[in-house]
């Protein structure tokens, strides 16, 4: 079947394109235009440009290429960080080429805060990829007022419903009063719009619905509904979250941990590229040096501002692709591999042992709030609350072998008995749990104190 349909939709394909008028397409025809306008205002002005299609990359290239010789143009198609980093310093000198063409590839973990200029030459249907598109150039760092231009076809599907979108947006915006200088709708609340749609809508199946509904009027139903829901979750966000009635400037202080928080993160990074065969060294203060196994050498600073100063440094954080890889592959860890089995000595002659939950709260309006919860328990299995202030010293924690089957089956069965219900007692008691509540434990630790030898 295989031998006889191929050909004949290769045919069909063939029929199909052949109906397409040569030329430059529409969109890429304003696009050389806007470039044009641009340069001839600043010459070396540097411009990035996304795309969703891969197709669309390499003719793009060619009518840059033809129509300004000499400019540059710089791919970026996927690949691992490695990749997308010396695409970007390709780009980022100052004689390198003037265009970064790229996929979706670039729309993380990518800076590019040194260009000011990004066209979307084509949308992505989730218009929360458009926003992550933009915060690659909207960033700290970032010297003058990023300018954002997306083209749209607004005689296709994906360009009617875009500009649909838009218009509800817009509405919103204006009975909320949240509507700038230039009549646009307001970075908050597009992103708080937008972060709750993205819960409530299918992009990929409105889209494809709209393709047998070319008036759009089913379209506009589901957009309306979505919208007045995602308006009422925002709102009931903001009375939970953003209530100031009793604010008050000068009782407000810049929270600073001393460091603290940078400092359990370079310890984590330490514990983790070590166990994956690799190493992360201190080469002085805030310069940091992370080395795994088949992997180009990255250079980290906890220095925000020398990061910015410097395109070979990256700044050590939570979102950075290699830090993630990392957090993902201690979070894909089997329990038994993941979590903390070993020994403390305790300040008393009583023996027992600290568990340490995660537990993520859910609310019945559809917020989540995370907490780490400590439980001791002595030997006989009562709380014991002395035990939890030993949960600061976890980290010297002596691990031995591993527990043996016997062991490990008597643990389990009291975590998912004794400490289990103690955990549901200590959550209601403490107030946690609001009527209609529920949550999600996650135990990370278990370590067993030896009491003191008298």
């Amino acid at each position: 079947m295989v031998l006889v349909a191929l050909p004949e939709e290769r045919r069909r394909i063939r029929e199909l394109l052949a109906q397409f008028p040569s030329g430059t397409e529409t969109k890429s025809r304003v696009l050389l235009d806007a470039l044009r306008q641009v340069w001839n205002q600043n010459p070396r002005e540097k411009i990035v440009v996304f795309t969703t299609y891969l197709g669309s990359i390499d003719a793009l290239r060619e009518a840059v290429e033809a129509t300004f010789p000499g400019k540059g143009v710089e791919i970026l198609r996927g690949g691992d960080h490695g990749a997308k980093t010396a695409a970007r310093k390709r780009f980022e000198r100052p004689d390198g080429p003037l265009v970064l063409l790229t996929t979706a590839a670039g729309r993380e973990g990518i800076n590019l805060q040194f260009a000011r200029l990004l066209f979307n030459h084509d949308l992505p249907w989730n218009p929360m990829d458009i926003e992550q598109r933009i915060g690659r150039i909207h960033r700290y760092g970032q010297r003058h007022t990023a300018q954002v231009y997306n083209l749209v076809t607004t005689d296709t599907i994906e360009g009617q419903v875009f500009m649909l979108l838009e218009q509800k947006l817009h509405e919103i915006a204006s009975t909320l009063g949240k509507v700038d200088d230039e009549g646009q709708v307001t970075e908050d609340l597009r992103g708080q719009i937008l972060g709750q749609l993205g819960t409530r809508l299918s992009y990929d199946r409105l889209y494809q619905e709209a393709l047998s509904d070319p008036s759009l009027r089913r379209t506009r139903q589901e957009l309306e509904v979505a919208m007045t829901n995602a308006t009422v979750a925002r709102e009931v966000v903001f009375e939970l979250f953003q209530d100031l009635e009793n604010f008050k400037l000068a009782d407000f202080q810049m929270y600073d941990d001393g460091g603290k928080g940078m400092d359990r993160l370079v310890a984590f990074v330490q514990r983790a590229a070590r166990q994956s065969g690799g190493d992360f060294a201190r080469k002085d203060s805030d310069l940091l040096e992370l080395t795994l196994p088949n992997q180009q050498v990255v250079v980290f600073t906890t220095d925000r501002d020398r990061a910015v100063q410097a395109p070979d440094l990256n700044l050590l954080g939570l979102e950075h692709p290699a830090i993630e890889q990392l957090l993902g592959k201690m979070e894909g860890l089997p329990p038994e591999e993941r979590g903390l089995f070993g020994e403390l000595e305790g300040n008393s002659s009583e023996s027992g042992c600290v568990t340490v939950w995660q537990v993520v709260v859910h609310g019945r309006a559809g917020q989540s709030n995370k907490r780490m919860v400590e439980l001791g328990f002595r030997d006989t299995g009562d709380r014991a609350v002395f035990l939890e202030r030993l949960a600061r010293d976890l980290p010297q924690v002596r691990s031995p072998a591993a527990p043996d089957g016997a062991t490990w089956v008597d643990a389990v069965n009291f975590l998912n008995g004794a400490a289990s219900r103690a955990l549901h007692r200590e959550l209601l008691h403490a107030g946690n749990l609001a009527e209609g509540a529920s949550y999600t434990p996650r135990l990370l630790g278990c370590v067993q104190v030896r009491g003191r030898r008298p």
